[in-house]
């Protein structure tokens, strides 16, 4: 057995040297080594663009998890037309039990006008408590931790973020007024008051929650709106954001009717849906594009093959066997494409490692931001690259390359030494 794995390793070695002298030889072809040029451009274009994409939109999942998940809750659980909720805490009770979740948090929603001078925007607030909220969300990493802890109830203060803050022109320390309704019930009329709070601090997520992100205290929350002690509703926090089904089960068999659940999906999901169907079209652009770059290896080899039409027949009078030929071929055309990989995998890393910062630069010559959080999700370009992708990419291309040359390998296996040497 030892003698039959000796002899295997033999044979694929003296294909390989055959190969790398055909590639070495002095009598290589012009035609030949202009294909084998553009082939190599291409496949280093293809797998650096590929590799950039595939950054790119790691990048993207990256920062949906990380500013996106990190802060929302994954499911809220609300009564109809934000009615206060009267029994929340027994629901919260219930919520406890089941295994999967990992933070619950009451609030209050509401919405409200919120005015600096003569700028004027619409929005809803929410009511926290900012104790809790530690616990439920990362939301304090992105403002300072001091101003996070001064935040407290009844000082009349409240949180923007950067997006918020930008269409009233508000700034940290600012005092601005929030217009309500008054839940007054003995009016019959809804009138409106006005309440003035100081910008406590400034939300920058760089998404797109900093358009639409205010929140208060639940104590002011509950003073503003003369509620007491009750809610609008309860926010959680599951251990896997994307099997929100395992839960919506024990979810629904809460004993209050009167309840509306949603889940970070049915506001959020159309991102990772979004980020998922591009992701799958960039592996199907990348099976393509390394077709066209690797079959351009069958037309260098019947190149080779029609000019060495010689040397393979005197190999063939000296014993070589037919299949080492054919082996030798393969090895020709892996020779070709592994060059072109690893320097479009080197070129493809480094632009990847660079790729926020290239494009801050791009941004700052044209003048225009590429990624406006007003449309897409985050305001930069982000990147992350895995091993995976690029082992990926080049299993790819080595199996095309290979796929490639089988048939001029089979082809070289049919010269008939007999007729070659005849004829010349």
């Amino acid at each position: 057995m030892y003698n039959f794995y000796k002899m295997i390793l033999c044979n694929f070695k003296l294909s390989l040297l055959i190969a790398i002298r055909f590639i070495c030889g002095p009598n290589r072809s012009s035609t030949a080594s202009l294909n084998w040029v553009i082939s190599t451009i291409s496949i280093i274009l293809g797998i650096v663009i590929l590799i950039i994409g595939l950054s790119a939109i790691n990048g993207f999942q990256k920062e949906l998890n990380n500013r996106i998940l990190s802060i929302i809750p994954h499911y809220e659980i609300e009564s109809i037309n934000n009615q206060p909720l009267y029994n929340w805490k027994r629901i919260i009770s219930s919520l406890k039990k089941i295994p999967e979740v990992v933070s619950i948090a009451p609030y209050i929603n509401f919405m409200g006008l919120i005015k600096n001078g003569i700028k004027i925007k619409s929005i809803y607030i929410q009511g926290i408590d900012p104790a809790k909220e530690l616990d439920f969300s990362h939301l304090s990493k992105f403002i300072n931790k001091n101003t996070w802890h001064n935040f407290q109830s009844n000082k009349n203060t409240i949180m923007l973020g950067q997006g918020v803050a930008n269409s009233i022109d508000a700034n940290e320390g600012d005092w601005i007024t929030i217009t309500i309704n008054d839940n007054n019930d003995t009016e019959k009329l809804t009138k409106l008051k006005d309440i003035n709070v100081q910008v406590k601090g400034i939300f920058k997520l760089g998404s797109i929650l900093d358009q639409n992100i205010a929140i208060i205290t639940l104590s002011d929350a509950q003073n503003y709106l003369n509620m007491h002690n009750n809610i609008t509703g309860i926010k959680l926090k599951i251990n896997n954001p994307f099997k929100t089904q395992n839960i919506s089960k024990y979810i629904n068999k809460l004993d209050n009717l009167n309840l509306i659940v949603h889940n970070w999906i049915n506001k959020y999901g159309y991102l990772y849906n979004d980020i998922q169907m591009i992701r799958k079209i960039i592996y199907l652009v990348m099976i393509f594009v390394m077709s066209i770059s690797c079959f351009s290896i069958i037309s260098i080899l019947f190149i080779v093959i029609k000019e060495k039409n010689n040397d393979i027949a005197i190999l063939q009078t000296l014993g070589i066997k037919n299949y080492l030929i054919y082996i030798t071929f393969m090895f020709y055309g892996l020779i070709i494409s592994i060059p072109g990989s690893i320097i479009g995998i080197l070129i493809g890393v480094l632009i990847s490692l660079n790729l926020t910062y290239l494009i801050h630069k791009i941004e700052y010559i044209i003048n225009y931001p590429l990624l406006n959080s007003k449309i897409y999700f985050i305001d930069f370009c982000p990147t992350e690259l895995y091993f995976t992708d690029i082992l990926y990419i080049l299993l790819t291309v080595i199996v095309l390359s290979l796929f490639a040359s089988c048939y001029p390998a089979h082809c070289a296996k049919l010269i008939k030494p007999v007729r070659v040497l005849n004829y010349k």
